[in-house]
């Protein structure tokens, strides 16, 4: 994906997006570049204008940037701008590319608004969970507001993770690499559960891929993979025989062995139902 309008309001995959939008379970490549001039990222920007309550909420999980994001004012890794009092959850998403200005004149000038999750937040209750970054950022804030720039304190951080912006917990550039961050963005699950994956020693970061290994904490607390992963867990946590559905809910397998349920499958997200419950996989 390359998105080019440097002189455009409101630029990524999303441009503009407004309740009930719901964004999920995708990630732009190292290759994928975004240009704009104000509001860029992977949404550029969400509005609600007229709204209130429940109809101004919009809703981002599972959701990745490696690439480069560029415009002059609010550049983000995730969303440019909670705008016209759009109220943003965003659960379980990371940046690990470039954030910076389009017009290289104004680097290193003065605030420009750049974040590493997102531009703009205002102070209406938005809530960032479970959200990391180790993108390179020029032009933010402060680094009280590094991971997304806010109007106040009625905004709600909880367990995310950056090496200097201090709305997350501050850890070293070593623990993406570890596996500490992997292991406490799942919250210790060690289960069919957990959302992020790493195999230790070869993945810079923690993944959405589920053919990875799943972290575990050892009494010396160090980290470490045992070979488990979500799809060996699948057995356990559905049952041997599961049947698969693809994202628009259209059965593409009927009770299958659970080892089976994705092998050769064409990538992308499936639900795998088993007997009492069903889980989502994504498939690289």
């Amino acid at each position: 994906l390359v998105a080019n309008y440097p002189n455009s309001i409101g630029v990524g995959m999303f441009g503009d997006i407004t309740h009930p939008a719901l964004i999920e379970n995708f990630v732009l490549d190292e290759t994928c570049e975004i240009h704009g001039s104000d509001r860029a990222g992977v949404i550029g920007r969400a509005e609600a204008s007229g709204k209130s309550g429940i109809d101004r909420v919009i809703t981002i999980n599972n959701v990745g940037n490696e690439g480069k994001v560029y415009a002059d004012t609010a550049p983000a890794g995730i969303l440019g701008n909670a705008n016209n009092s759009s109220l943003a959850y965003i659960t379980n998403c990371y940046s690990t590319g470039l954030i910076t200005m389009e017009n290289a004149e104004s680097i290193g000038t003065s605030d420009h608004n750049a974040a590493l999750i997102c531009g703009w937040l205002a102070n209406l209750g938005a809530e960032i969970t479970n959200c990391w970054s180790t993108a390179e950022i020029t032009n933010y804030q402060s680094v009280e507001r590094a991971l997304c720039r806010v109007g106040g304190d009625n905004n709600k951080f909880v367990n995310n993770y950056s090496t200097f912006a201090t709305q997350a917990k501050v850890v070293p550039a070593e623990a993406f690499n570890t596996g500490e961050v992997t292991y406490r963005l799942n919250g210790g699950v060690t289960n069919s559960s957990a959302v992020w994956y790493q195999n230790i020693g070869e993945d810079e970061h923690p993944t959405f891929d589920t053919s990875h290994q799943i972290v575990f904490l050892k009494s010396d607390g160090t980290y470490y993979n045992d070979g488990t992963t979500a799809i060996r867990t699948i057995a356990t946590s559905l049952g041997n025989k599961v049947s698969v559905f693809d994202a628009q809910g259209r059965m593409v397998r009927s009770n299958v062995s659970a080892s089976e349920a994705v092998k050769s499958m064409t990538p992308g997200m499936y639900i795998l139902k088993g007997e009492s419950k069903s889980i989502k996989v994504l498939v690289k």
